[in-house]
């Protein structure tokens, strides 16, 4: 296992967690329902604007703490499922970073 990969992968997916951990609470007015608070979460705080966001990365974070997923994993998801979005959204956003902290660590030869 790449520890240093993981490390990164984990402290990445960590820091989306902190970011998207504050869904807000909306609490609509219903003439119907006096004396009754409704309040309703706000998914739409998430990069992908999904209640899936959270589970994804969870499942993530599983896989690479357990050894399951490194930097040469190939991962597949079911298309057009919310999770499926997510994860590639995760995904992109993980690779992209991790990929340009590689780049800087090791320049390309000129």
């Amino acid at each position: 296992m790449d520890r240093d990969w993981a490390q990164q992968a984990i402290n990445l997916l960590q820091g989306d967690g902190r970011r998207s951990a504050d869904t807000h609470l909306v609490k609509p007015a219903f003439r119907g329902l006096r004396g009754i608070s409704v309040y309703l979460k706000d998914e739409s705080t998430h990069p992908t604007g999904s209640l899936k966001h959270p589970l994804a990365r969870s499942l993530f974070l599983y896989g690479i703490c357990n050894g399951r997923i490194g930097p040469a994993t190939t991962l597949v998801e079911e298309p057009g499922t919310a999770v499926a979005l997510v994860a590639i959204v995760l995904l992109s956003i993980l690779l992209d970073v991790l990929w340009k902290r590689r780049r800087e660590a090791q320049p390309l030869p000129t």
